[in-house]
């Protein structure tokens, strides 16, 4: 006990490396354990010192910035008036030259009206007034600080001027935004497939009204709005029937070289890219 309060996290590391050498069997599960263990912790350390420093909390900052994922807009009481807000992650670097937080950082930030309304994969530069993470720890409020230190945020804030918007890149997250929106266009004369399609195609639930996402959340469904391992195992599963039944024959048929490998063998390949591009649709959610 003494060993583990001296050298806090470090010591569980330390025995499984003893444990690692010292035991005749099951060496290779301990070195595992001992691997897994010292990346959790570099992660642990390395997102620690990535948030911003105290003594920027609440400074102005004027920073450079790409929009990450999909902004959610929405309309809000502020100040007495209606208006339009978005909030989105920047992935941003400090556009000044003293760099006193170096490095590029993902942050939360909220942005209102009249600000112009930004889009997936818009770049900017801009000002922005971020805070230090901080939770409330008490049984009746989330710990905001371990779900960002868990998501890689940085800090949260808000942006409070757009000096310049350049066009979006020809990025992913610009691709899975305009694939909603043809989606949701298709789909304009049924409300409620317009705002649950785009959700079980690419990811994006911002279609979907509270009183909808509830009517899923009653019927014990809302886990299909969010594309998961079961998504995921239908697309590869599909997919692993089409190139076993179809697609591996004609390649048998077009080169005979290709038959040194099964027609199970060959389905693997439509099934994992199908995987790939479906989980790349979803933002690569960790669901």
């Amino acid at each position: 006990m003494i060993a583990a309060v001296w050298s806090g996290l470090w010591w569980p590391l330390a025995a499984l490396a003893v444990l690692a050498v010292a035991l005749p069997r099951g060496r290779g599960w301990c070195l595992l354990l001992a691997l897994s263990w010292a990346h959790g912790l570099l992660a642990l350390e390395q997102g620690l010192d990535r948030r911003l420093p105290e003594y920027l909390n609440g400074t102005p900052l004027t920073v450079e910035a790409r929009v990450v994922g999909l902004p959610v807009t929405d309309t809000r009481r502020r100040f007495g008036e209606t208006l339009r807000r978005q909030r989105m992650i920047l992935d941003l670097r400090l556009a000044v030259d003293e760099r006193p937080w170096p490095g590029r950082h993902r942050v939360r930030v909220t942005a209102w009206a009249p600000l112009p309304a930004l889009e997936a994969g818009d770049r900017l530069r801009g000002k922005v007034r971020l805070f230090f993470p901080h939770g409330w720890y008490n049984q009746t409020g989330p710990d905001r600080a371990r779900f960002d230190l868990a998501d890689r945020i940085d800090a949260r804030g808000v942006l409070t001027a757009v000096i310049r918007q350049r066009g979006r890149p020809d990025s992913l997250d610009a691709r899975r935004a305009g694939l909603s929106r043809r989606v949701r266009e298709l789909l304009s004369a049924s409300p409620a497939g317009a705002a649950v399609i785009p959700a079980l195609v690419t990811g994006d639930r911002r279609g979907l009204e509270p009183p909808l996402w509830r009517l899923f959340q009653d019927l014990g469904t809302a886990h299909l709005l969010a594309i998961s391992g079961l998504h995921l195992t239908l697309v590869t599963g599909l997919l692993w029937g089409l190139g076993r039944w179809l697609l591996a024959p004609l390649l048998w048929l077009a080169c005979p070289p290709a038959r040194r490998f099964s027609l199970q063998q060959w389905a693997w390949a439509p099934a994992l890219a199908g995987a790939l591009g479906y989980a790349a649709l979803a933002g690569f959610a960790l669901p």
